[in-house]
């Protein structure tokens, strides 16, 4: 999220990226949407009140809140893609699509636009129309191996990052946009350039709207 910082008194606030904590037992997951300076910031700022440094000012927020739960509630059924990028590590991914099919009984099937072919089919209490916008969200850890699952997806290996007993690979469907991948015991992850299928099951994947909200 983004914080005015104070590095140095007498100097002006800097707007920088900072990472906050996970939200914990009997807190709530906030975006922020405004917070204002008060004159006690601008004491922080000459340095009428001495305080470590870097701080970061502003303490009048004003924001929404996203969802109330444990973090493991959270991470298992978020209510919108701001939730659901903000708990885990890596970040859930998120894919560009659009509904392309309409079913009786609430089923849709979702085209991933870098990847058209890829195709997947899901129930829906509420279905979009064909034609929608929609965002599928799946964990690293939950691409399945190539030739299981509900559809397969192809990317081209970027880097892969090997911690022990388990791989991380970083790889692209088109240039720019980014999956990671989550493989269990891999040394042979695959190398630059590479062409890898994966699997992704319905089960699993997460769906969005336009706005972010979650279709359920």
């Amino acid at each position: 999220m983004k914080a005015a910082v104070l590095r140095e008194v007498g100097k002006p606030l800097q707007i920088e990226d900072v990472q906050i904590n996970k939200p914990g037992p009997h807190e709530v997951l906030i975006r922020t949407v405004a917070a204002g300076l008060c004159h006690s910031d601008l004491h922080f700022m000459e340095g009428s009140y001495p305080h470590p440094l870097p701080a970061v000012l502003g303490h009048e927020s004003a924001g929404i809140v996203e969802q109330v739960g444990a973090p493991l509630a959270l991470y298992d059924d978020p209510d919108n893609m701001f939730v659901a990028g903000f708990i885990g590590s890596p970040r859930m991914n998120f894919l560009p699509a659009a509904v392309v099919a309409q079913a009786e009984g609430g089923q849709i099937t979702v085209a991933i636009k870098a990847r058209p072919d890829t195709q997947l089919t899901v129930a829906c209490a509420t279905p979009p129309k064909v034609g929608d916008a929609v965002t599928i969200g799946v964990r690293p850890e939950h691409f399945l191996p190539a030739g299981s699952g509900d559809t397969q997806m192809t990317a081209h290996v970027g880097v892969v990052e090997h911690l022990g007993n388990t791989s991380y690979v970083y790889a692209h469907t088109v240039p720019g946009e980014q999956i990671i991948i989550e493989q269990e015991e891999r040394r042979n992850a695959g190398r630059y350039g590479d062409e890898i299928a994966v699997g992704i099951s319905a089960k699993t994947s997460f769906l969005f709207d336009a706005s972010g909200r979650r279709i359920r």
